[in-house]
């Protein structure tokens, strides 16, 4: 089933406080945790000092496209709700960060997708856990990686899911 309406309006009644998640103990300790990994696995994955273009895979509300960015990074923010984008877009715009580009679109939908394909892809925390079509997404993904390019995919977990559930 392709249909979002249940997740989008969810997220979009959760988008005006979503943030708020990050007091949680458990999601700022694995953001902390997940943001050391990333910054290892860029450093070591692009060494050879080639230009990285971040494709933030269900961006919500930009935290880690603004992360990423702030590490000099270009990021392109990919999500299918306007409100959370909407969010990210202020946030980067509070951070000073100008090296971000945002797009709307479904991750199901491949001319959905910039046409300048990306070198990382980073798809975290909610989205493959929440989508319907997982397989059309991770060859969607596959197919906009350039030759040689690498995806950070996180996809939950029981502690994660019951986490989500019970906040």
């Amino acid at each position: 089933r392709s249909d979002y309406q249940d997740v989008y309006a969810f997220f979009q009644d959760v988008s005006k406080d979503y943030d708020s998640d990050l007091k949680n103990p458990y999601w700022a300790f694995t953001h902390d945790i997940l943001k050391f990994i990333l910054v290892k696995f860029i450093t070591c994955h692009f060494r050879d000092g080639r230009p990285i273009r971040v494709f933030d895979a269900g961006a919500g509300t930009g935290n880690w496209s603004r992360f990423v960015a702030n590490l000099g990074i270009p990021v392109i923010m990919f999500d299918m709700n306007a409100s959370m984008l909407q969010i990210a877009k202020k946030k980067l715009v509070l951070a000073g960060t100008g090296n971000a580009q945002i797009v709307e679109g479904n991750l199901e939908i491949m001319h959905h997708f910039p046409s300048q394909k990306s070198n990382l892809v980073l798809c975290l925390h909610n989205v493959i856990g929440l989508s319907r079509n997982t397989e059309t997404i991770l060859k969607n993904l596959y197919d906009y990686l350039e030759e040689g390019g690498i995806a950070f995919i996180m996809a939950m977990n029981k502690y994660h899911a019951f986490n989500f559930v019970n906040q």
